[in-house]
């Protein structure tokens, strides 16, 4: 298994950050609300250095990220989520 942190890529997440920002109006919340959380994970891409380890809400981003991903490779392989719990899969 492989953790968030070193499973998804900065830019997804700052993709992932631009969609919240931009959908925030359709879905009728408060765009200004969430610059605050946003603001500080993108900047902490512009100063991070290779091998600097991630803001604490970075980190939990990318495992937002990338539990759905792990949950839609389940089915791929044909494991069923009620066996995947059995196996202690930290992710569901």
């Amino acid at each position: 298994m492989t953790s968030g942190t070193i499973a998804v890529f900065d830019h997804d997440v700052e993709r992932h950050l631009d969609f919240v920002a931009r959908a925030a109006t359709t879905l009728e919340l408060d765009a200004a609300a969430a610059r605050p959380g946003v603001r500080p994970a993108a900047q902490s891409f512009e100063r991070k250095a290779a091998r600097d380890v991630d803001l604490p809400a970075v980190q939990e981003l990318k495992r937002f990220i990338r539990d759905p991903e792990a949950i839609a490779a389940l089915g791929v392989v044909g494991i069923p989520r009620s066996v995947a719990r059995f196996l202690n899969l930290p992710f569901l």
